[in-house]
């Protein structure tokens, strides 16, 4: 009788530990964030109206990431005065092209379609880095932000964002720097 006891308080051990394998499995893949790269977030420059002010549609790869954990690489692009005032911020861009360096001028300008707004997790900041690629991972959302410009058209003004983010300086291998 005992070793019937014993054998069942071992299965039950045993299914046990392999249910609360299962369960963290599951949540530790949803916490691994999905890499987004900006060539997809380009992908929604095709679907501008034909006077550009708005968007027909977004495609499904940009559409499916929506209030989905994401980590994305771009440079840091903070205002000039955050870099001289040598101050933490919450809140930044980061994009695919480096721009707006208080030191220089290089890179083609930033987009709505290939630069990501970003709002830091309570709590988190993070200071201007001469180091300018930065990676960011937080929630993924789509959001058509419009203004009206100085003539009363409509302007696309913000589409993506991350929210709850974490961010760390990306550090780059001394070769791909110049490559």
């Amino acid at each position: 009788m005992k070793n019937k006891k014993l054998n069942n308080f071992i299965r039950i051990f045993i299914a046990l530990f392999f249910l609360q394998s299962v369960v963290w499995f599951v949540s530790a893949a949803d916490q691994d964030p999905i890499n987004l790269d900006f060539k997809v977030l380009e992908q929604a420059k095709q679907y501008l109206t034909s006077d550009g002010i708005d968007l027909k549609e977004l495609p499904e790869s940009i559409r499916s990431l929506n209030g989905k954990r994401v980590k994305i690489t771009g440079y840091f692009l903070v205002p000039t005065e955050a870099y001289y005032a040598d101050r933490p911020v919450t809140n930044f861009a980061v994009s695919k092209n480096a721009y707006g360096c208080p030191c220089c001028t290089w890179g083609d300008p930033p987009t709505i379609f290939n630069s990501v707004i970003v709002y830091m997790a309570k709590g988190e900041n993070v200071r201007p880095v001469f180091t300018p690629l930065i990676e960011v991972a937080g929630t993924f959302a789509v959001k058509k932000e419009q203004f009206t410009d100085d003539s009363g058209h409509k302007q696309l003004n913000a589409l993506y964002y991350i929210k709850d983010a974490k961010a760390q300086k990306k550090k780059q291998s001394f070769l791909k720097s110049f490559f």
